[in-house]
Formats: structure tokens, sequence, C-alpha cells
């Protein structure tokens, strides 16, 4: 019995008469399976290449403060987790980077925020950048106004973003109010390769 994405599927009964799985959906990610079947093709060589739906979560937990009023790349803390080196939080703590084999990904983030003025705009931005440092595109962008207190949250996500190899993602905020923290903060990565 192999898993995809949570659903079990059986060799026996959902195999066509040729050995193959008889559907497979979209983006479904492959929790387990075993790679010797004569199931899909694709999947088969994606499992066996040990990047199938790969991806990374990292987060920040202690307040980002005294941030101004530009535009700045959050610097990740934590990894909760990376199956294949999206990140390295010591040596560049920004930059989601996109490992070989990989050509398509998912990327989900927000932040939770206070501001000491309230009506200030508050936005989100995730940029692709090349592996030379050239900014290449934004593929999400979000911007809202602050509630009254200050105080709020805001997400983006970006679906099927192109990239290659050593391409990398960074996830940016910024505001109008000079005084502002960032209480938490976590973003995603995953290939959909």
């Amino acid at each position: 019995m192999s898993n995809l994405g949570g659903t079990n599927v059986s060799e026996d009964t959902d195999k066509d008469a040729n050995g193959h799985l008889q559907s497979v959906v979209a983006g479904t990610n492959i929790t387990s399976i075993d790679n010797t079947d004569p199931v899909n093709p694709v999947i088969n060589a994606a499992t066996q290449a040990g990047v199938a739906n790969s991806g990374a979560v990292v987060t920040v937990t202690a307040d980002l403060t005294s941030l101004g009023n530009t535009s700045t790349a959050i610097p990740w803390e934590t990894e909760e987790s990376d199956d294949n080196d999206f990140i390295d939080i010591a040596g560049a703590p920004t930059e989601l980077t996109v490992p070989t084999g990989v050509t398509r990904v998912n990327i989900s983030a927000f932040y939770r925020y206070t501001l000491v003025l309230a009506a200030q705009s508050v936005g989100m931005e995730i940029a692709r950048w090349n592996s030379s440092d050239v900014f290449q595109e934004y593929v999400g962008f979000s911007q809202q106004t602050s509630p009254n207190g200050g105080a709020g949250s805001i997400a983006v996500t970006a679906l099927n973003c192109a990239c290659v190899a050593g391409d990398y993602f960074t996830v940016t905020h910024f505001t109008g109010d000079t005084a502002w923290t960032i209480i938490q903060a976590r973003a995603s990565i995953q290939d959909v390769t």
C-alpha cells in the first residue's frame, strides 16, 4: 500500500492492466511510495531522484524590531523543515534557494505586526533573484492599510513560479511607519515541478 498525499492507494486494486496507477491528482504530495513498483514512470523517476515534492518551512518567532520604513527582506531564524536544501539559515537567512532539478515552486508567506501609528500602508512582496543576485521579477505582492490600533497580519501566495537551480526568492516587508515590529513570520516553498 502506498500513500499519495494522505490518500491510501492499493497496489492491487488501483492499477490498470499494465500495472500503472489509474489516476494521480496533479500537485499531490507523495508522502511515501515504493519506487520499485511499476507505477507511473514520472512519479517513479521523481521518487528515485529524491526530490519529488520537496520543500521547506521557515519561521521567525523572536520580534523583529526597529524595522524602519524601508523595504527589507525577512531574515528567517528557524527551519521547521527543509528536505532539499532550500535555505541556509547561517549563510543566507533571507534567501529561499532553488535546488538542482526544481523548475517550478509554490511559495506562501505571512507575518503578524504591530505599528506605532494606525492607518499606515503595510505590504509584503515575494521576489525572484538569479544566482548573480540580479532581481528577476515579483511573483507575489500584497498591500493593506493597518487597522486602528496599528496591529494586524498580511499574507501572500505565489503559485507555479518558474525558476532554475540557483535562483532564490526573498520575502520582503514594508510600511510607511518608522517604528514597527514583526511579531511572527512564516514562509513555505514547495517544489511543484
